[in-house]
């Protein structure tokens, strides 16, 4: 495993620090002078490398056998969970590895290298959902479930609603058969005469 949780980056970032990241991390930089995104902080270094090898090890042997499946390996899916990267941005208090946008930028590019699909898994997770409730849920929201987005495998105008899966009249039709990504599921989601309960309005109405 390869726990992505803030507490451990600074072990990691011993494990994989190399001289150059370390003369790269002494340099001295003003205050009002930003830090290029091509220089990366030795945690951060640690953090891609790591990721790399775990694409690497252990997704990289299941691609061929995903995408004739049309479907992410459920292990593949446990293990994004164990290893905290369904909650990256997410706060700790949340159950999240709260750690920040750049490293959740890198985690989604050394899984790209590998395997988009999965890449878009984690990326759609963390940037549309885990990101929505933080902005728009209430507290109470948060706690039921984003908690459970991160550790579970499980526009202006426009109303949100959070629709439970078992909710009635709600269907998800059969995976639509790609040319590409195949292993990330696109599928029709229909909704007939589907009802939800005020309190399950994401952010505020009508915003």
């Amino acid at each position: 495993m390869f726990p992505l949780r803030r507490i451990v980056c600074n072990k990691i970032a011993e494990q994989w620090r190399t001289p150059v990241a370390a003369a790269q991390a002494r340099k001295n930089y003003s205050s009002d002078a930003p830090r290029p995104l091509t220089m990366l902080t030795d945690d951060e270094l640690a953090m891609r490398e790591t990721i790399r090898k775990l694409a690497t090890e252990q997704i990289a042997p299941l691609v061929k056998k995903m995408e004739d499946e049309h479907k992410i390996d459920d292990g593949i899916r446990q293990m994004l969970f164990d290893n905290g990267l369904m909650g990256i941005e997410t706060p700790a208090e949340y159950s999240g590895s709260g750690c920040g946008f750049l490293t959740m930028m890198l985690v989604v590019e050394e899984l790209s290298r590998v395997d988009p699909a999965v890449a878009a898994y984690v990326d759609i997770h963390n940037t549309l959902v885990n990101s929505l409730f933080m902005k728009l849920g209430t507290e109470e929201q948060k706690q039921k479930y984003l908690t459970k987005l991160c550790t579970e495998y499980g526009y202006k105008g426009i109303t949100c609603f959070i629709v439970e899966r078992d909710t009635p009249g709600l269907t998800v039709a059969k995976p639509e058969n790609k040319l590409g990504i195949r292993a990330s599921g696109t599928c029709m989601v229909h909704f007939d005469n589907v009802k939800v309960p005020e309190a399950n309005i994401l952010g505020e109405y009508g915003k």
